[in-house]
């Protein structure tokens, strides 16, 4: 038996601040509150974006490959996704679990090209002979990165207006599908800006 429930039992006065929680004073929690300063007061910290991506798809065909490039730019947090040219894929269809379009400004196009945001590199993802590596590849703060067909690659048109052209190497020198191209793409931005800002911090 504690010593407040033996002193109960013997009808002895319990003293005022043995009732009261280990570590709270007479004031009350609330009026602790209070009496914070400002700068004691958890407030949650947000982290100020800077910069952004954006996905455009030339003519894809499959809803497949359309769904998987939608859920990989809601995934990454794209700002923009656009479906240019003659697309075959239908926006809303099962692949894209997420309903990115729900949640990211999503536009049908003629052209990927004519709706580029002020401002932001177009960076072509394909193989090309003047293509980086992605591995050796520096993200533009604000990117546009366009992606072809599953079945082809992007006209030329495209690729002489692009500012940046990147690719994706592989070890069997195949080219992998539209879906895991977005994918790759935008995890190897946000590993590298998140690396970097994390870099700064320590410096």
């Amino acid at each position: 038996m504690n010593k407040l429930a033996e002193m109960a039992r013997h009808d002895v006065a319990v003293p005022v601040r043995a009732l009261r929680p280990v570590g709270v004073g007479i004031e009350s929690c609330h009026e602790q509150e209070e009496r914070r300063e400002p700068s004691e007061t958890l407030k949650p910290k947000r982290r100020i974006r800077r910069g952004y991506s954006a996905v455009a798809l030339d003519r894809p065909q499959k809803d497949s490959s359309l769904g998987g490039a939608m859920r990989a730019a809601g995934v990454y947090l794209a700002s923009l996704i656009v479906v240019g040219g003659d697309a075959r894929a239908k926006i809303e269809n099962h692949a894209d679990t997420m309903c990115a379009y729900r949640h990211i400004p999503t536009i049908r196009c003629g052209d990927v090209l004519a709706v580029i945001p002020y401002d932001c590199v177009p960076v072509a993802v394909e193989l090309l002979e003047d293509a980086v590596p992605l591995p050796e590849f520096d993200h533009p703060e604000r990117a546009y990165y366009i992606f072809g067909t599953e079945n082809g690659t992007l006209p030329e048109r495209i690729t002489s207006r692009c500012g940046a052209k990147v690719y994706v190497p592989s070890p069997s020198g195949l080219c992998m599908n539209l879906a895991a191209a977005v994918n790759v793409i935008l995890a190897d931005r946000y590993a590298k800006r998140e690396f970097s800002r994390l870099k700064k911090q320590l410096e």
